[in-house]
């Protein structure tokens, strides 16, 4: 008997079906079946034609057919689920390694770009500049790159049973309508929230193929980009899935493929935060609330909310758009909206949309925590592999010199390292992949902050550089180039010290006329104006230099 793989719950049972090779019954002796038979034949039947006359039938002909037919289609979609997935569980691994073996230098390059980008982000919601496209739209391109086509592995059984899955989900769709639920009931109808307020309704429910189609994004991201430990938490969320609204789903979705491909934890869609989060969306749409605020009592603050509906919540986002991805975009701006979202500090969402508004909710629970790439240090891995993959000697000895951050080590032995084996050979080339990011990254921080002035910020990025590039001396003096020189250094190691301090700022200007440090000073002090941020006179140069753990303060 075909069985749900474990990750994604319990078995289900098999159909019973006609005996192969019997004779396909004519349209005129299906027409003859009597009503009283006619779901059990349309249940036991091997052929799509057969099925689908016989399902023409049923909704047609039959008083209250469809109520009567539908647990026997809900029982045939689970158990072509359970086909489908099993056969895909079992596929797609290998899959997945040999479309990794077939990519340029460059785009494991582009790969692992991308992932080192987004890693200040993820540790510590560092903000950079034209985030939505430089980094959420380059994570998902990158997502594109290294998942597999599956139209290469849906050949033979698993095709079929896909096919089936979906032909049994439009049957399903159609009789959900014909019972008077449109597309899909409502599962959130009559849920309470532990403080006893019901459930706000979906806008749109998920379909029987849209809980398909999440359900296989989901082990398809398990199997592949994710990390090893996030498997339970994405089989959680496919299951939570149907109690979200279409949008809210698609919310989620993309932001778990963005957390994933970067090497990020992944993220638990919590259903009743979903729904304190659906509420404030309703009340805004409704002009009872604005912003992150509201007028309906129990409800002004976030923090109320969370606590009228019996949940809890540590951030909030509040925003718009017409889909969920468009929330999402709008959300990714680069500024405090934009932290929660992807940052490992918060691991649970609710998100509730009503009509184009959206609101988002954001906390930390510990249950849901999990390894990945960023908290191990493995991100010069490929997306989702770790050390097991590492099948020869070479490879685990670059990956001892790179998990400790000897980058020069490193780069000497993937220097000398052949490999034959064409999975092995890919490891090895996003492992020389990973360590010229690493040396672009420092290098392009250190002259991009040079360039503003603050040498002694730049000399200490270059110095930590240097530090993992060790024994590699074109490599250091490259580093050591951009940084500047010692006299301004000392300057900057002084002027940081004292920042926020005005009558300090002040004497150092006069001491140092002719330092940048001294403009600096004065743009701090502002005479006559406001105080502003000590470091702004830089990063106000060129926002960038915040990629590369440039503090904003």
């Amino acid at each position: 008997m075909p069985k749900l793989p474990p990750l994604f719950g319990a078995a289900f049972a098999c159909l019973l079906i006609s005996p192969s090779g019997a004779a396909e019954p004519t349209a005129e002796q299906l027409d003859k079946i009597p009503d009283e038979r006619l779901v059990g034949d349309f249940r036991r039947a091997t052929s799509q034609r057969v099925r689908a006359h016989l399902f023409g039938r049923i909704i047609d002909e039959m008083a209250g057919g469809a109520r009567e037919v539908k647990p026997a289609l809900e029982a045939m979609v689970a158990a072509a689920q359970a086909d489908y997935l099993k056969g895909l569980k079992a596929e797609l691994p290998s899959a997945y390694r040999k479309h990794l073996a077939s990519l340029s230098e460059a785009q494991a390059y582009e790969v692992q770009r991308v992932r080192r980008k987004w890693t200040p982000h993820i540790r510590t919601a560092a903000f950079g500049a034209k985030f939505e496209t430089e980094f959420l739209d380059a994570a998902l391109a990158a997502a594109d790159t290294v998942l597999p086509p599956l139209d290469g592995i849906l050949v033979g059984d698993l095709a079929a049973w896909r096919a089936e899955l979906i032909e049994y989900s439009e049957y399903l769709e159609t009789c959900l309508a014909e019972i008077g639920f449109g597309d899909a009931p409502d599962p959130t109808e009559g849920k309470r929230s532990p403080t006893g307020h019901p459930y706000p309704k979906l806008d749109r429910p998920m379909t029987a193929r849209e809980n398909f189609d999440y359900l296989e994004k989901s082990l398809v991201m398990s199997l592949t980009i994710a990390p090893r430990g996030a498997g339970p938490l994405l089989a959680a969320n496919a299951k939570n899935a149907r109690e979200l609204d279409y949008k809210e789903n698609e919310f989620v979705m993309k932001a778990q493929i963005v957390r994933m491909i970067t090497g990020s934890i992944g993220w638990y869609a919590d259903p009743l935060t979903c729904a304190c989060a659906r509420d404030h969306s309703n009340d805004r749409k409704e002009g009872r609330a604005s912003g992150h605020s509201s007028t309906v009592p129990g409800k002004a603050g976030m923090g109320d909310r969370a606590r009228y509906w019996g949940t809890s919540a540590r951030s909030e986002g509040a925003g718009g758009g017409k889909t969920g991805f468009g929330y999402l975009r709008g959300l990714s701006y680069g500024g405090g909206h934009t932290g929660p979202l992807y940052c490992m500090k918060r691991n649970v969402v609710g998100i509730g949309m009503r009509g184009g508004v959206g609101t988002s909710m954001y906390r930390t629970d510990k249950k849901w925590i999990h390894p990945c790439a960023v908290t191990e240090d493995e991100l010069f891995m490929p997306p989702g592999l770790t050390r097991e993959d590492c099948n020869s000697s070479n490879l685990r000895s670059i990956f001892s010199r790179l998990k400790t951050g000897d980058y020069g080590g490193a780069h000497e032995l993937a220097a000398k390292a052949e490999e034959k084996d064409p999975l092995n050979a890919m490891v090895l080339r996003f492992m020389k992949a990973a360590i010229e990011v690493e040396f672009d990254w420092y290098l392009s921080g250190v002259g991009r902050i040079a360039k503003t002035g603050d040498y002694y910020f730049a000399g200490r990025l270059a110095d930590e550089g240097k530090a993992k590039f060790r024994g590699l001396p074109e490599h250091e003096a490259k580093l050591a180039s951009r940084a500047g020189g010692p006299h301004e250094r000392a300057n900057g190691k002084r002027y940081h010290s004292i920042i926020g301090n005005v009558d300090k700022l002040r004497s150092f200007a006069k001491r140092n006329p002719t330092s940048v440090y001294a403009n600096a000073a004065l743009h701090s002090v502002n005479e006559g104006g406001k105080p502003r941020p000590g470091l702004s006179y830089f990063y106000d140069q060129d926002i960038t230099i915040l990629e590369y753990g440039y503090p904003k303060r």
